[in-house]
């Protein structure tokens, strides 16, 4: 192209040369997602026997990855670990992020002096990255210990062990102390989840010299109170103490498991009785007949207060009865007590040989007892193998005004409320005499006490039970204490309470129950024909009933008339439970007996018995007692 100026000397003519193009190369990246993997610090130290948090785990990622990293560590030198929590990286729009965690290096105190190398690697779906750290272990300087390092104590006690401290050389300092305390995830009780446990030391600081041994008390206290949201929870837990001299740590790990038990609800054994699903059959955990739910199905429920007559009812002694399984008499109250904890980290009884066990005690009285003379008049020594004392052991017994009553006037007057199998110092002095199997003194003295054993979270017994389930956990293992209530000659009617204690250890839990004692209710009006024809009568001896209640209790009565054939008949009629008021009475009463043509020429002869109750499902008293000379009679079957 060619372009003219004008000027003074004529026309200039310039040519232009053609357009150059510029390009700049820019590199363009396209890789697959991934991430890269770097370390905050390229070395640490740590002392054996101690662990380090300093070390952040930085993960760079890219080209939109976002999976969850996890990290493990490995070394060549055993003892040298590391861990850390997962990640997810957060991209931008760009398709980088990041994501940070904290790496937590540990060295046993087993690992000698040098410097080692850890591999940290990182690893998202399909793409690993990693990074190394060298730990420096320093010579060793002093050592840290716990002697014990293990302990099992109860809810509401103190973790007392020894901490030791051993220096190395010419290393010497003072030593300042620090502990975490945490449980164990996963093995506390569900019932309280309360992690209030103080840990401290004694004496706070101390000098450790050259060469030399000093050593301290470490201290975790527990909460034991009434309430659930106050007590530490029963379980395991780790206590990580940590001693510091000169800036030097040292740690050492002490664990240790908390355990308790309850006492209570309690159940009567009176009126519907329902085989209890809480206890299964093993070593000394038989089931037990409770007004109680089972299978869902409400039976009676829970029942705090026991009912008899003032009838004496002193019980003829058994083997076979509270302390070896169920007992049927209508004068008892099974207590639950229960081990808190989880399997293998609750209190662990052991029915096979009784220790431990929770067991219920009055250290009030001698541990054989209190000498009862009606018991004496009633079970006299003799020659025979067994030997039933006459001692009993009587729980703490109230009047209705909360005064207690003096066991001088129990043992001659009663209530006896009696833990366990019923009349006795049992075991002490059973088979005291020539017994065939048993020599003199074998069983000793084993006193109240274990007379009235209870073996919750029972090692003696299977987890598996054909009956109900397979692996049931221990702790799903309640046991029962069985409460007798005995009126004897002079026993006053009225409202009492009892205190029953269950303890294990130095740990005891009581409870407050009560016992109605009422006036037996009489047999006032009992009509009947003393001849039956049995085809005039269709085969039926039909009677009239009548019942009075002269105690100042409202009371539920069922009364059973029995009749005993000369041939070796039993007919038996029931009447409903029936409400009597203070000083009520009911009056003819219907009730008949179905014969047979076998019958006729037997001579039958009536007993009557009522079961008595203050509240309508537990009839736990009895009474037999008639005010008409008829109560008793006889009748003849004819044709």
């Amino acid at each position: 192209m060619w372009v003219f100026f004008p000027g003074h000397d004529g026309i200039f003519f310039f040519t232009c040369p053609p357009a150059t193009p510029h390009h700049v190369m820019i590199p363009v990246l396209v890789a697959a997602p991934g991430f890269t993997l770097s370390l905050s610090q390229a070395n640490v130290n740590i002392s054996r026997g101690s662990s380090d948090s300093t070390t952040t785990i930085t993960v760079t990622s890219f080209s939109g990855f976002g999976s969850l990293v996890s990290f493990t560590a490995s070394s060549t030198q055993s003892g040298v670990t590391g861990s850390a929590p997962s990640k997810t990286p957060v991209h931008d729009a760009s398709g980088y992020g990041t994501a940070t965690s904290t790496l937590t290096v540990s060295v046993a105190s087993t690992v000698p002096t040098g410097s080692y190398t850890l591999m940290v690697t990182g690893t998202g779906g399909s793409v690993t990255a990693s990074a190394s750290l060298t730990v420096n272990v320093p010579a060793q300087l002093y050592t840290l210990q716990s002697v014990p390092n293990s302990i099992t104590i109860l809810r509401g006690g103190t973790v007392a062990t020894d901490l030791v401290l051993k220096s190395f050389g010419n290393f010497a300092g003072t030593a300042t102390f620090a502990a975490s305390v945490g449980p164990v995830t996963g093995q506390q009780d569900s019932c309280c989840l309360t992690n209030n446990i103080t840990p401290s030391f004694s004496p706070a600081t101390v000098n450790l010299p050259p060469d030399g041994t000093v050593d301290l008390t470490f201290f975790a206290n527990t909460v034991g109170a009434s309430s659930p949201t106050t007590q530490t929870s029963t379980g395991n837990y780790t206590a990580v103490v940590t001693a510091t001299i000169n800036g030097v740590p040292q740690m050492v790990t002490i664990t240790f498991t908390v355990v308790d038990f309850s006492i209570g609800p309690s159940f009567c054994t009176g009126g519907n009785l329902t085989e209890s699903s809480m206890s299964f059959p093993g070593a000394l955990d038989s089931p037990q007949f409770l007004n109680d739910t089972f299978a869902g199905i409400f039976i009676g429920g829970p029942c705090n207060t026991l009912t008899i007559t003032s009838q004496p009812n002193i019980l003829s002694p058994f083997l076979g009865g509270a302390l070896f399984g169920e007992v049927d008499n209508a004068q008892m109250l099974w207590v639950r007590t229960n081990a808190y904890g989880g399997i293998n980290t609750g209190l662990l009884t052991n029915g096979f040989n009784g220790t431990p066990a929770v067991a219920a005690l009055n250290n009030q009285i001698p541990a054989n007892g209190v000498s009862v003379p009606q018991l004496a008049v009633d079970f006299p020594a003799n020659s025979t193998a067994f030997q039933w004392p006459s001692a009993a052991c009587i729980l703490p017994t109230f009047w209705g005004n909360g005064t207690q009553i003096p066991y001088s006037y129990l043992r001659t007057h009663g209530p006896l409320i009696i833990p366990g199998t019923g009349i006795w110092a049992f075991l002490s002095t059973i088979f005291s005499r020539g017994h065939p199997l048993v020599p003199p003194g074998a069983l000793g003295n084993w006193g109240c006490k274990f007379d009235a054993g209870a073996f919750p979270n029972d090692a003696g017994n299977p987890d598996n039970n054909a009956a109900f389930g397979t692996n049931v956990p221990r702790d799903n293992n309640p046991d029962y204490f069985g409460v007798m209530a005995m009126a004897i000659e002079g026993t006053l009617p009225g409202a009492y309470t009892f205190q029953l204690c269950g303890q294990a250890g130095v740990l005891q839990h009581c409870t407050i129950l009560g016992l109605n004692v009422v006036n037996p209710s009489n047999v006032h009006q009992f009509v009947y024909s003393k001849t039956v024809s049995f085809s005039a009568s269709g085969g039926e001896q039909k009677f009239k009933l009548g019942i009075d209640n002269p105690s100042s209790f409202t009371v539920y009565v069922q009364a059973t008339v029995t009749a005993v054939g000369s041939f070796g008949d039993t007919l038996t009629a029931t009447t409903s439970i029936l409400t009597l008021g203070p000083g009520g009475a009911v009056n003819n009463l219907a009730l008949s007996f179905q014969l047979t043509a076998s019958m006729i020429g037997e001579t039958f002869t009536f007993s009557q018995s009522m079961i008595v109750g203050t509240d309508p499902v537990n009839l736990n008293g009895t009474s037999t007692v008639a005010t008409t000379a008829r109560a008793t009679g006889t009748f003849r079957v004819t044709s």
